[in-house]
């Protein structure tokens, strides 16, 4: 089986991606922490609704580490 080799570009576009993602996901959890800390307008439901994602994500997370270890992986 052959192994890809990234260029040079396809490394740094990869990279700015990366950082872009890495970014906006800190400006998200700044702007949240604000909200919840009511130093930023937000919906009245958004703290609650940040509440709940980070349930279902949790729950979700650890079903699929379960499934992974009972296949081994």
């Amino acid at each position: 089986m052959k192994k890809y080799m990234m260029t040079p570009a396809e490394v740094m576009a990869l990279s700015l991606r990366n950082s872009r993602m890495m970014s906006e996901a800190g400006m998200i959890v700044w702007m949240r922490t604000l909200g919840m800390a009511g130093m930023w307008r937000v919906n009245p439901a958004e703290n609650a609704r940040m509440v709940e994602e980070k349930v279902t994500a949790v729950t979700d997370g650890a079903m699929a580490a379960t499934r992974a270890a009972l296949r081994g992986a």
